[in-house]
């Protein structure tokens, strides 16, 4: 997944505790062959709106590798906060530079003193990273 969202491995994955009320609110993705079938008159005449939960939370079959989740709101334009201490860790791809790793490794430990921070290095045997714990 690092070359899908993290610019082949320039950017930065975040690790959370999800025990946090805001992670509860978490919806698993679905991966299928045939898209959601939506039913308009069961979600207007009984205000059923979990088909449209279903049809952001399905992708492809093809995908089904990420194991995603997601976090959904009713409003655009809102965010969801989390507490400092759900911050847990911070992977770092094999190609970010050392700055980043500075500046965001030192905000991390700003919200979270205890938070681990990890670099990946591209596996010489494998289509991988391997992680070490930045001290």
């Amino acid at each position: 997944m690092w070359s899908h969202y993290a610019s082949q491995g320039a950017g930065m994955c975040l690790e959370f505790d999800t025990a946090g009320p805001t992670f509860s609110l978490l919806h698993k993705v679905a991966y299928s062959l045939e898209f959601p079938v939506i039913d308009l008159e069961r979600m207007l005449c009984n205000e059923d709106y979990n088909q449209i939960t279903e049809m952001y939370c399905t992708k492809s079959q093809d995908w089904s590798y990420e194991q995603e989740w997601r976090l959904l709101h009713k409003e655009a334009g809102t965010r969801y906060h989390y507490a400092d201490k759900e911050l847990t860790g911070v992977y770092f791809g094999s190609r970010t530079t050392a700055e980043i790793r500075v500046v965001v490794g030192n905000l991390a430990r700003m919200l979270n003193p205890a938070v681990d921070l990890w670099l990946g290095e591209l596996s010489d045997s494998c289509f991988r990273l391997n992680f070490t714990r930045i001290p």
